[in-house]
């Protein structure tokens, strides 16, 4: 009698894989094969594939080492010998881990904390009052400490602000109310200050090369020994500011014009062709001022 060709079967496969369906008509188990997936799968899980390569590695150094050697001898010594060594491995690593990890939270940290400043200073900005004021100069000083200086201050209420040799290099303080304010031995290098109010402001010993002071009012400031070098003061007012002992060479489209309506030049540095023009039109200018007996008792 034949085999009967009807007569169910179980098909089984070696790889592993999942049950899919059972064919009924013929009584067959069908179990599809998909070792991509399975791949795919270890591979998303980190910890998984870990655990896989371990114990496949392990599986194949066993296997060669009792097939070429056995365990015999003085393996079981060397095996506490490496494993001290291993010790002192995972000390290291593990004290190296800790310092990245350190200074990565460390650095998450300081770029969190200046993004809170750098929103809190955008919170009071365009609010005309004290309050604001002490704030922002606040956050101003924070951002500092932490080597930040290219502060957006623009529409800033700063009115009499106790700035003194605050680091504001790049800073944006466009339309900034700072009458008054006292920057002495500020460093406000490539700052914009157009059309900043720096009416009255203190401005003695301050860095402002490269500074944009386009229509920026600086009437009655001080401007004592200040380093003007390179800033552009196109239409700049200068009415009663103190120039005295200033850099002003190079800087861009500085006119006579403007010049004639300062406090004082006494000792000023002027671009050659300027300064013949003062000498000429101004003398006075580059004299030693007289300064109010109320300043001079100060």
């Amino acid at each position: 009698m034949s085999e009967n060709l009807e007569t169910p079967k179980l098909v089984k496969t070696i790889c592993v894989g999942r049950l899919d369906r059972r064919d009924k008509r013929k009584g067959v188990l069908v179990v599809k094969s998909k070792p991509k997936e399975i791949i795919e799968k270890i591979g998303s899980k980190p910890i998984l594939a870990s655990l896989f390569i371990f114990v496949l590695a392990s599986v194949i150094v066993i296997s060669l080492t009792l097939i070429k050697y056995g365990y015999k001898g003085d393996f079981y010594k060397n095996i506490l010998i490496e494993a001290h060594g291993m010790l002192f491995d995972i000390l290291v690593i593990g004290i190296f881990i800790f310092a990245l990890h350190k200074i990565g939270e460390s650095r998450i940290k300081r770029e969190l904390d200046i993004k809170r400043w750098e929103e809190e200073i955008d919170d009071f900005r365009g609010w005309n009052e004290k309050e604001a004021t002490f704030r922002i100069v606040g956050n101003i000083r924070r951002l500092n400490r932490n080597g930040t200086t290219d502060i957006d201050l623009r529409d800033s209420f700063l009115e009499e602000a106790s700035l003194e040799e605050i680091d504001l290099r790049d800073a944006i303080l466009t339309r900034a109310n700072l009458r008054g304010a006292s920057l002495f031995g500020a460093d406000l290098r490539g700052a914009d200050l157009s059309p900043a109010d720096l009416r009255g402001a203190d401005l003695s010993s301050a860095d402002l090369r490269g500074a944009d002071l386009i229509i920026a009012n600086l009437a009655d400031a001080k401007l004592w020994k200040a380093d003007l070098r390179g800033a552009d003061l196109r239409r700049t007012k200068l009415w009663k500011a103190d120039l005295g002992e200033a850099d002003l060479r190079g800087a861009t489209l500085l006119t006579i014009e403007q010049l004639s309506k300062v406090k004082t030049l006494f000792q000023a540095i002027l671009d050659p062709e300027l300064e013949k023009e003062v000498k000429q039109k101004y003398p006075h200018l580059l004299e030693l001022p007289k300064f109010p007996k109320e300043e001079v008792d100060e």
